[in-house]
């Protein structure tokens, strides 16, 4: 069997949960003797150079430059799809280059729709109106549609309810991250919890950074670690200002070893989110045996099930108060290092790995009668 993941993945991300999970896929498929073909010529994917993709560095902000590589690989995809006899071509993220293309016509169509977030949230971004034009064509175009959880594909079938409910799997993502010795570590406070992603609308950062300061007074040696999201905006300068938190609010990017490091040291791992396709950070935390508190929303109950303490995302005394309760009790807190420990290992990644091969299979015989 051939399998074909696109350029996509791993041109749009240096570090990033969808990049490595196709990186963590082509890793262990290759280690099952599958035949697996990444055809990009350039990328700026920090995994994806361990496996013979060539690295052009530093992200490239040059438009005409990226719109140049984009093209390249493109091309590379559709002449590899039409003349290697690919089985299996799996569109990692939404652009519509192979969508009425007759070079797919040979191969079983395959993407994963990670998320609804632009669906749900598409009155708050603009350009989020573009990428869910993309995934309309998308979903009528391939002939298996993935979904990285229940909660996803019972939304993804709610919004689109003409879309053929037989064409749609669950199989779960997959994560990996870069474990560390404890030489290799970063200076960071003694006490603190984590914030890790973006901090767009939907990731709720405003009501937890407000609930954070209402337990920093009790608590003032705790800092808070923000990791991901690039620097602080103005408004949320700003914000941080009036609570009076400056001197104990960090941000951080960071490596996939530094984050491993950092969750292992968190007296926490908070995701106040309103809405995931699945919460890979909630994996993460759980195998750095670093408690997790949760919004009681989305998938998160699906994932988490009784290994996370669960919060109200719109109510900030909430938050405030598991915050509370998880550091001023240890014995809580180590509960709830065990509870995801044992919840880590339903994800465990061969299982997910071999049923995703599963379908791959049954697809491509499909294909072949």
């Amino acid at each position: 069997m051939k399998i074909l993941y696109d350029y996509q993945a791993v041109t749009m991300q240096t570090y990033g949960g969808i990049s490595r999970l196709f990186y963590v896929l082509a890793v262990k498929l290759k280690e099952k003797k599958v035949k697996v073909m990444i055809p990009a010529l350039l990328s700026k994917n920090h995994y994806f150079r361990n496996i013979g993709v060539p690295d052009y560095g530093k992200n490239v902000t040059n438009p005409f430059l990226r719109k140049a590589i984009i093209g390249i690989n493109q091309k590379l995809t559709g002449i590899i799809v039409k003349y290697g006899k690919v089985d299996i071509f799996h569109s990692t993220y939404y652009d519509l280059y192979w969508v009425n293309n007759h070079m797919f016509d040979e191969c079983v169509k395959v993407v994963t729709i990670h998320d609804m977030i632009p669906e749900k949230f598409v009155s708050e971004y603009s350009y989020f109106d573009e990428l869910v034009q993309k995934k309309r064509k998308i979903l009528e175009a391939a002939d298996v549609v993935i979904c990285v959880s229940e909660n996803t594909k019972k939304d993804l079938l709610q919004i689109y309810p003409d879309l053929n409910s037989k064409r749609v799997e669950v199989v779960y993502a997959v994560d990996e991250l870069e474990d560390i010795s404890e030489e290799n570590n970063i200076q960071i406070p003694e006490k603190y919890v984590l914030f890790v992603g973006n901090r767009k609308a939907y990731k709720n950062f405003g009501t937890f950074i407000n609930a954070y300061s209402q337990f920093q007074k009790t608590h003032q040696d705790f800092y808070l670690i923000c990791v991901g999201g690039g620097t602080f905006t103005e408004d949320e300068r700003e914000l941080i200002k009036q609570l009076d938190i400056e001197k104990n609010v960090i941000q951080k990017e960071v490596s996939d070893w530094q984050l491993c490091f950092l969750y292992r040291h968190a007296y926490a791992f908070v995701f106040p989110s309103l809405y995931e396709g699945f919460g890979l950070p909630i994996i993460e935390a759980f195998r750095c045996d670093c408690p997790v508190l949760l919004a009681n929303a989305s998938c998160f109950p699906e994932v988490a099930d009784e290994a996370a303490i669960y919060f109200d995302p719109m109510d900030s005394q909430d938050i405030t108060n598991k915050l509370n309760y998880i550091v001023d009790t240890p014995d809580i807190r180590d509960e709830y290092i065990q509870r995801g420990r044992e919840r880590a290992e339903e994800f465990e990644t061969e299982t997910i790995v071999n049923k995703l091969l599963a379908l791959y299979e049954d697809v491509s015989r499909e294909k072949v009668r």
